[in-house]
């Protein structure tokens, strides 16, 4: 059962939320195998302590034994670098709103300051975007982002590889792969990219 509207503790506008009930009816989806639901594993946002802003258990997810170490999915965008995230990828899921409610309040205009220049092309009918980051990168402006499609299009059952590859620029996430891969090929490597395939986003 999805929880009931806390706009006190999450600060969502009256604007925002049908796009929050929405946003939180959102799953995380992990196929071991593409093609089949055998072996899937639904995660709920709804599920998470702070639905805005939490982890997804990865670990739950048993056909790479290091699937956290390697790849990390949240919801909320990236404020700060961790010690913990290094040398992870991470897949953002995020609401238009959070970002521009934040760059509005003085107390978290700074933090949000990175994604200003992406909201003037983020479009009202795109109200959830996908950002694609490293983890041991110090600068919070180095991401690759996915804001022009639609919650229908990116439930369409395109990985969140398939994701990034549609994202509108994903130079900063070949630089880091190409430190990560060591010299394979994208395909074929066995880090971020072949995990990340093996999940979808489904509003």
């Amino acid at each position: 059962m999805i929880r009931s509207l806390e706009r006190s503790s999450n600060d969502i506008s009256v604007e925002h939320e049908e796009i929050y009930r929405q946003f939180l009816c959102g799953k995380l989806v992990y196929r071991p195998n593409p093609d089949s639901d055998d072996g899937k594993v639904e995660m709920l946002i709804a599920d998470l302590v702070n639905p805005l802003e939490g982890d997804f258990n990865l670990a739950k997810c048993e056909k790479y034994p290091d699937m956290d170490r390697i790849l990390m999915i949240s919801t909320g965008y990236r404020k700060a670098k961790e010690f913990s995230d290094a040398n992870r990828t991470h897949v953002r899921i995020v609401p238009k709103f959070v970002i521009e409610r934040d760059l509005r309040d003085p107390r978290t205009a700074a933090t949000a300051f990175p994604y200003k220049d992406i909201m003037k092309n983020w479009s009202e009918e795109c109200p959830f975007g996908i950002f694609v980051t490293w983890g041991n990168w110090d600068e919070m402006s180095w991401y690759d982002y996915l804001i022009t499609s639609t919650s229908e299009e990116l439930s369409n059952n395109e990985s969140l590889y398939d994701n990034w590859k549609d994202s509108r620029y994903h130079g900063f996430m070949e630089r880091a792969y190409s430190v990560l891969s060591r010299g394979r090929t994208r395909e074929s490597d066995g880090t971020w990219a072949e995990r990340a395939k093996l999940f979808t986003i489904e509003f």
